[in-house]
């Protein structure tokens, strides 16, 4: 029993000593409030800049180019905050509209239906293949 006590006792100095051993201590800062935001900011740039990579458009140029488009959202994950908010600040100031052909052949026929609506009602007489009512 003298035997038990002894290693009781012994065991129980050890753990004595180890919660009075030196640990580090927390530090607790006050920290300004963009930089707090700045935190929340940084993930949600970082979330934008992925769902652009994984556009259809943006997949197919990447491709395009020889660049894996996993390999790019992998590196977007290295990147630091303040690369991630050039990144998505320059994803912001891109157009938004679609190509250029397609808006111009859009502004044409429009432009030809009007012409075909006023050579109908008899306001014009350019076409020579529409029977106007001036005829």
């Amino acid at each position: 029993m003298l035997t038990f006590k002894r290693q009781v006792s012994l065991v129980m100095a050890v753990l004595m000593l180890l919660i009075y051993a030196p640990l580090p201590s927390a530090v607790a800062a006050i920290i300004a409030t963009d930089e707090a935001a700045g935190a929340a900011s940084a993930a949600e740039q970082r979330i934008k800049v992925r769902a652009f990579l994984q556009r259809a458009d943006v997949v197919r140029i990447l491709e395009a180019q020889g660049i894996d488009p996993a390999e790019a959202a992998k590196r977007t994950d290295s990147l630091t905050a303040g690369e991630i908010d050039q990144l998505a600040h320059k994803i912001d100031q891109l157009p938004a509209g679609g190509d250029l052909f397609g808006t111009l052949a859009l502004i044409a026929v429009i432009f030809f239906l009007v012409l075909i609506l006023l050579e109908l009602t008899g306001f014009i007489d350019v076409f020579t293949f529409i029977n106007s009512p001036r005829r």
